[in-house]
């Protein structure tokens, strides 16, 4: 079968589909999701409780 033939024969529909970079990962991405915006909201929790950036907390310290 020559080149020329290719396209009369459909044969350009047999390519391979790209792969999606969450199927490459075998993993849910669920999972993917809770485990990235899981850390972020820890890192803001505990951020948000560290007496040692709060800044009023800060405040109070210096004054007494």
């Amino acid at each position: 079968m020559s080149i020329r033939n290719v396209d009369r024969h459909g044969l350009e529909g047999l390519k391979h589909d790209p792969v999606k970079p969450l199927d490459r990962l075998k993993i849910p991405p669920w999972l993917l999701y809770f485990v990235i915006f899981g850390g972020i909201l820890l890192f803001m929790f505990d951020a948000q409780n560290n007496k040692d950036i709060n800044f009023k907390e800060l405040q109070r310290r210096n004054i007494l």
